[in-house]
């Protein structure tokens, strides 16, 4: 690339991916918030690349523990409890899935090839640019009667959530921005800058989100500092890094209305108990979930008052990756920070500190304090991606044939990833409008069937989220009741197959289990097909998979009872109780086989 700025192809495909990642809503789908952003990542990452397939690639300073970090991630995954989580991600928003990471790194690669300051001056001035809506949008939820007015959910509790669809992502979102908007308003003294710095605080407070301000506290203090506008000596600084995690602490106990931090606590026990029990590996990318669910505390039950919440992450990177990715996942990543870490310091410990690097190192600050409270989100994945990018690039060029390569592989993938997240975003308006229509008529409407033509139509366009499938058996359950004999046996023969099929493609989510166990039992009773010792297994792996899940203990209930079996009946009724008193919910339920 030399000194040539960059292609307008690339500058308008990170505009994409900046904008789209940020902004993008999709109100058609059944979670309009994270699909359609990745899907736009995913395009902007596509074109970025393909105005970099002519000019000389570099390399970066994070090449090897990156190697090394999806290295562990292929591997894990390969051995995942549920393989289609670990490489999509966890429906509905996608965390950590080898597909939404890879997407955020191909932005890293990207960003680390731009050599000249103005155009990472305009990377970052993109990126304000897009906060602008994004938190003028989030604060007119605030005052337009308490609801988002493109989507209408009411705010939690008046906690503004933006196009990010959660207040607490909103506010990671909000974190690395916060240092940007003060480097271009204090060092550029652009309006630009005053505007989103004034926007940005105003959202973070309405977010209500108290581990994103202490993140972007952190954030903007850092840069202050850096920049000697803030000025600090050694032992002031010390004290305020004693009394910010005080501080945080007191706000959550004070503020929560929950139990947050006993909250948390139980889920880096759940994290610890997951990593004792596949030490190396872990669970497998973006599963966490699925070991939150077998490891569930009874402490945590009674904390929340609720035993069929589920945790999709630990609130902390380092016990998600320890659960997710294991021992190998745990020492990549920290090897990771480290050398991003040290690249930091070598940029920020000089005597005069570039502001750019200044705000670009505070902001990756920001996001590693957040990320010990709060997940982060795949907008702010791509922020941090574009970011690390900048001051990451290494200096060796490679060959000629080697980047064009290189580049051509990453148009691919951002084609294949865009082309198939469209097709997810088919899948997911066809389950949203399937799902809306069999709940708000009946069988005898005509209706109803184009209802469930949609839901069969989402689980062909995407086999692989087990969401779709649990709706549309429910609906094959609810429907073969009230059909003739024998077509009510081929929609449960198609039930049966469906379920196999989940089973098969997810082998350790609980669910899978539990529908294949309940399609089983139903079949048996309803038809005589001798299919109930089947069931009985199937719920048995479900149990194991989530012990304290009420609604697979039921079930489970329900097919002792069938077979008879007295003991296991006893044996899991006396513990559905023990969780009903301590989560103080009501033990009465509707049988479902009978």
């Amino acid at each position: 690339m030399g000194n040539r700025s960059l292609s307008c192809l690339t500058r308008f495909g990170m505009i994409v991916a900046i904008a789209g990642g940020l902004l993008a809503l999709a109100p058609p789908l059944a979670e309009a918030y994270n699909l359609i952003k990745v899907f736009a990542i995913a395009a902007g990452g596509a074109l970025t690349w393909a105005g970099l397939i002519r000019a000389p690639l570099r390399n970066t300073v994070l090449d090897r523990p990156l190697a090394a970090l999806w290295i562990v991630m292929g591997l894990s995954a390969v051995q995942s409890v549920d393989p289609p989580a670990s490489v999509l991600g966890m429906y509905p928003q996608a965390f950590c899935g080898l597909l939404p990471l890879t997407l955020c790194a191909s932005l890293y690669y990207a960003a680390a090839q731009i050599p000249d300051d103005p155009d990472k001056d305009a990377v970052l001035r993109w990126m304000l640019a897009a906060a602008i809506p994004l938190t003028v949008f989030g604060i007119s939820q605030r005052f337009m009667v308490g609801r988002d007015f493109l989507l209408y959910p009411p705010l939690m509790n008046n906690r503004i959530m933006s196009t990010i669809g959660v207040p607490v992502m909103f506010g990671a979102c909000l974190v690395p921005l916060t240092p940007v908007a003060l480097h271009w308003a204090l060092e550029k003294k652009s309006p630009l800058g005053r505007v989103c710095a004034v926007l940005i605080a105003v959202s973070l407070l309405l977010t209500w989100a108290r581990g994103a301000w202490l993140s972007a506290a952190v954030a903007a203090a850092t840069y202050l500092w850096l920049t000697k506008r803030l000025r600090l000596g050694k032992g002031r600084l010390l004290v305020l890094a004693l009394l910010a995690p005080a501080v945080f602490l007191g706000l959550q106990r004070g503020l929560a209305k929950r139990d947050s931090d006993a909250i948390r606590v139980e889920s880096y026990r759940t994290a610890l108990s997951s990593l004792a029990a596949r030490p190396l590996l872990g669970f497998g990318p973006d599963t966490f979930e699925f070991a939150f669910r077998r490891f569930r505390t009874e402490e945590l039950i009674r904390v929340t008052h609720d035993s069929v919440s589920v945790e999709s992450n630990a609130h902390n990177d380092l016990f998600q990756v320890a659960a997710t990715l294991g021992a190998l996942g745990l020492l990549a990543y920290c090897w990771l920070l480290w050398t991003l870490g040290s690249r930091l310091f070598v940029l920020l410990s000089g005597s005069t500190v570039d502001g750019r690097d200044a705000a670009v190192g505070a902001a990756l600050i920001g996001l590693f304090i957040q990320a010990k409270v709060n997940p982060i989100p795949p907008p702010a994945l791509m922020l941090a991606g574009l970011l690390a990018g900048l001051v990451c690039g290494g200096k060796k060029t490679l060959s000629l044939r080697a980047g064009r390569a290189a580049a051509a592989l990453a148009v691919s993938f951002g084609v294949i990833a865009a082309v198939f997240w469209g097709r997810f975003c088919a899948a997911d308006a066809d389950y949203k409008a399937g799902r809306t229509i069999v709940r708000s008529t009946t069988l005898p409407d005509p209706a109803y069937m184009d209802g469930v033509n949609k839901l069969r139509r989402a689980t062909e366009l995407n086999p692989w989220w087990v969401d779709y499938l649990t709706a549309r058996c429910d609906v094959i359950l609810s429907v073969a009741p009230h059909a003739p004999p024998e077509q009510g046996r081929q929609l449960l023969e198609k039930a049966l197959k469906l379920t196999a099929d989940a089973v098969r493609l997810h082998p350790g989510n609980g669910t899978a289990h539990y529908m294949r166990a309940t399609v089983l039992g139903f079949s048996s009773l309803r038809y005589g097909s001798g299919l109930m010792p089947e069931a009985f297994a199937e719920i048995k792996t479900a149990s194991q998979l989530d012990p304290t899940y009420t609604f697979t203990m039921r079930r489970r209930m329900e097919i002792a009872h069938a077979l008879g079996d007295r003991e296991d009946y006893d044996g899991v009724d006396a513990k559905y109780r023990r969780i009903i008193a301590i989560s103080r919910e009501s033990a009465a339920w509707t049988p479902l086989l009978k």
